[in-house]
């Protein structure tokens, strides 16, 4: 809450939260910033805020980064008694060239952002102040990512056309596994992105046993554990079976708690390596058996 002082009383003015602007036909991203306040006035005439504007930043350690200029939805706010409330919103057209500097900027953490809001004390008689008010709001990574983003349907990524997992009902838990990957992802959480993708490849294998997919292997220890067995998924050629089957074990190995992975993933692009990596090896194993019961 911050106190804005005029001639005859105060505003307590208070950023409390943005709120991403629908978007509709080919208007630019835009997000609306809320601002409540309360008058308190020890003159009898109400106030009138006119003129009202914002210059939007975003904070990146000791920096000021300017994001642009937000508009007032309703200009003036008239009849403020005191005591009375007020509502201001705020449009900041963004576009995704702004978005993709936040982005960059965010560095897949909370974003902070200042307002610096500008507006003029009206009241009678003969009151006519310029006032501004810097205010802040922090947005949690996941009300960012799930909420904001997600509303504006931005994708800093490069598109790579996959295919939808065509996947049966017994398939379902792998599916599921790797939606929860995905969701993660976004969150920025990426030691759990390990995590489901695991869990995504323990299914795969589950369900390859159950259509006589897998075979033993002798391991280390001189016993054998079950794996897929790529030849009978992959019928030709034998050495893209065998290679398969090498990529599976390597990134099995890399999943698995105390493999090489050396602790929880921290990097936005080893996740982003162990989900793509993950959904195309599943992706081949559904439509080569699905190729084969055609």
């Amino acid at each position: 809450m911050l106190r804005v002082k005029y001639s005859s009383g105060h505003l307590d003015l208070n950023l409390t939260r943005v709120v991403p602007f629908s978007l509709i036909d080919n208007l630019s991203p835009r997000l609306n910033l809320l601002i409540e306040g309360q008058n308190h006035s020890t003159s009898n005439y109400p106030l009138q805020l006119s003129e009202i504007c914002g210059e939007v930043y975003v904070i990146d350690g000791s920096m000021n980064i300017y994001a642009g200029h937000a508009v007032a939805e309703s200009s003036p706010i008239t009849h403020i008694g005191t005591g009375g409330l007020l509502h201001i919103q705020l449009s900041l057209e963004l576009g995704y060239e702004k978005l993709s500097k936040i982005e960059k900027i965010r560095k897949d953490q909370n974003l902070r952002l200042k307002c610096v809001l500008k507006f003029v004390c009206e009241q009678a008689p003969n009151v006519n102040e310029p006032q501004s008010a810097e205010l802040f709001l922090d947005i949690s990574k996941s009300d960012w990512v799930e909420t904001i983003l997600h509303s504006f349907e931005y994708k800093n990524v490069l598109l790579i056309e996959l295919p939808v997992l065509q996947s049966e009902p017994d398939m379902g838990e792998i599916a599921q596994n790797l939606q929860k990957a995905k969701q993660e992802l976004a969150r920025g959480e990426y030691s759990s992105v390990l995590v489901n993708c695991r869990h995504a490849l323990e299914a795969l294998k589950a369900w390859a046993k159950t259509k006589g997919l897998t075979h033993e292997v002798p391991d280390s220890k001189g016993k054998t554990t079950e794996v897929i067995s790529f030849k009978k998924i992959i019928l030709s050629p034998e050495s893209s079976a065998e290679s398969m089957s090498k990529i599976y074990s390597q990134l099995w190995n890399f999943l698995v708690p105390g493999g090489p992975h050396s602790g929880p993933l921290r990097e936005k692009e080893d996740a982003e390596f162990v989900i793509f990596t993950t959904y195309t090896l599943i992706n081949l194993v559904f439509q080569k058996y699905a190729k084969q019961k055609q």
